[in-house]
């Protein structure tokens, strides 16, 4: 990976909301799925899908930061290596207690754990926190089948209680919540969302060729992680006087190892069909550049 040069274009998860693009109508479809929860019904529980390096997890703190906004108690419920359910429910429940002691200023009384009934313990939280409480299971596909089930059993019908599942796959049809999960389906970039992805950590510092957003358009499709990689390679090379302006063209007319170098590090960041299409187009635009330097010779 080339080296951190004060570059903008940071390639981890987004943290907050200034960095974060698009998915609005994610947001308040999620934002209403959790007001729905608060009336006498059943709760639905959602499910965010999307490959790997589609911005699940940036997708996860912005909903985290938003849902604390609006008085919501939200917590990381992913189980600990080999944690078997008795341990895993009871440290849930304690994690949402002392969530609830910070946010009612030690005001509140909530009863101890009972494990022989895990269910009761957690409506007894339900009806103390009126607002959702919302439950994040992230990279859920590594999660152990049973556990799974017993969290099927103990939070399907409570109340207020939210489950967020986040994975690469819909989850089985063998659960009870099943029928009653907002499948959530994150997108490409489309070319707005791409422009944003690159105007907006260059904060009117900087000028971006026009036709570069174009080029990372094609040559990505609108995959978030291949647009910012891009992004950070051309201002990477940018910032160390490897070319004059924030072009792609002119980065790699300057330096045509890049390319490889891009490659080499979307390799393991995204689905290998992917990875198939951007590496093709890559070669097919190096194929144009070097017609077009032989036209000129001619």
């Amino acid at each position: 990976m080339a080296g951190h040069i004060d570059n903008p274009f940071d390639l981890h998860p987004v943290k907050d909301l200034k960095g974060f693009i698009g998915r609005k109508d994610i947001l308040e479809k999620i934002d209403s799925c959790c007001l729905e929860s608060q009336v006498d019904r059943e709760p639905d529980h959602i499910f965010i899908t999307g490959p790997y390096h589609f911005g699940k997890t940036s997708l996860l703190n912005i909903l985290n930061i938003i849902i604390k906004d609006k008085g919501y108690i939200s917590l990381d419920a992913r189980p600990r290596i080999e944690e078997n359910p008795e341990k895993y429910f009871a440290r849930i429940h304690d994690e949402l207690k002392e969530e609830m002691r910070v946010f009612y200023n030690n005001i509140i009384a909530v009863g101890p754990f009972d494990s022989t009934n895990i269910k009761k313990s957690f409506e007894d939280l339900s009806i103390i926190h009126k607002k959702p409480i919302i439950l994040y299971l992230d990279d859920y596909d590594s999660i152990d089948t049973n556990l799974l089930k017993r969290i099927d059993e103990i939070f399907s019908f409570i109340k207020s209680f939210i489950l967020i599942f986040v994975g690469e796959r819909r989850l089985d049809n063998d659960f009870r919540f099943d029928n009653r999960l907002l499948p959530v389906e994150l997108q490409r970039f489309n070319i707005k969302e791409i422009t944003d992805c690159i105007e907006k950590p260059l904060m009117g510092k900087h000028k971006i060729d026009k036709s570069t957003i174009k080029i990372i358009n094609y040559l990505t499709n609108g995959h978030p992680y291949a647009v910012k990689l891009l992004a950070y390679n051309i201002y990477y090379n940018y910032s160390r006087k490897k070319c004059e302006s924030l072009s792609f063209i002119h980065c790699i007319s300057k330096d045509p190892e890049i390319i490889n170098e891009i490659c080499s590090q979307l390799r393991n960041k995204c689905k290998s069909e992917d990875y198939t299409f951007i590496k093709g187009n890559m070669n097919k635009l190096m194929e144009a550049m070097d017609l077009l330097k032989l036209v000129e010779l001619i």
